[in-house]
């Protein structure tokens, strides 16, 4: 039965099977990645990268609805004045060195790793081609300007943007290459050494995608009383849902982030945008 199919339809089926110990011989570790190849391999384009993401969130209509929703977040009236700077916490590395590197060193490469490298770039477009056009746009224009439109129509490119907008970015996270900061001084931002202040004496966007509850905590606690009166009032943060914080967290984690238990559900709504 078998011959008769192999002979009507014209060619011999042969089962391969897989010998691991043949295939090891057969390469002799000819193909074995040492980390002097990988330190020698031409660094891939991080704007290829950052496209391609770009293209995926277009494609799915996200960073236009995405658009849509921050505008209308701005707009809430209990909204702080357009902000004046915009600080970047716990973003996390973009740059594919930063994979490239931790393959060396057994203790960090991880499947984590990858998908951690992917949505930093995601939030890195994010913060590229939505927030720095429509807060720039409101810091500069008077009147209730369409920061909808205005990415739609422009024909700069969202890197072009970010060099172009009046607003101070720092960025600032540990986890940083040099690639990641060279790009980003690049684009005329700021790259800190330190943690900067968290104090904020004037309407300040907090951009935090990644950062931990503890950092959270510091935010509030230095921007509530009695430590500083009102200051909360000009904090604008991204990240998170602190009210996650009160729903799912075990006691123990609770009490390690007190201030952030006493917001209330309006209070947490108010002072942020997550």
């Amino acid at each position: 039965m078998q011959s008769d199919i192999d002979q009507t339809a014209g060619f011999q089926y042969v089962e391969q099977r897989s010998n691991k110990k043949t295939r090891k011989r057969r390469n002799n570790g000819k193909n074995k990645v040492t980390p002097m190849d990988l330190n020698t391999r031409v660094s891939p384009d991080l704007d290829s990268y950052l496209q391609t993401r770009r293209s995926t969130m277009e494609k799915s209509c996200w960073l236009s609805l995405s658009s849509a929703w921050f505008s209308q977040c701005l707009n809430d009236p209990e909204m702080p004045n357009p902000p004046r700077s915009i600080i970047c916490l716990a973003l996390g590395s973009f740059s594919p060195d930063s994979v490239r590197l931790s393959a060396v060193d057994t203790e960090v490469a991880s499947c984590t790793g990858i998908h951690g490298l992917k949505q930093s770039q995601y939030q890195l477009v994010f913060l590229l081609d939505v927030i720095l056009p429509i807060l720039s746009s409101r810091h500069q224009q008077d009147g209730n300007p369409d920061p909808i439109q205005d990415l739609k129509g422009r024909a700069d490119a969202p890197t072009d943007v970010s060099v172009k907008s009046n607003l101070k970015v720092s960025f600032y996270d540990p986890a940083f290459t040099e690639k990641d900061k060279q790009y980003l001084r690049q684009l005329d931002h700021v790259v800190l050494d330190a943690e900067p202040s968290l104090c904020s004496e004037e309407p300040t966007f907090f951009y935090m995608p990644h950062a931990p509850k503890t950092l959270y905590e510091r935010l509030v606690r230095e921007n509530s009383p009695p430590e500083n009166r009102g200051n909360l009032s000009r904090v604008i943060l991204l990240g998170n849902d602190l009210k996650s914080y009160q729903k799912l967290m075990l006691q123990e984690e609770k009490d390690s982030i007190p201030v952030l238990m006493r917001l209330g559900i309006d209070s947490s709504h108010n002072s942020s945008l997550s």
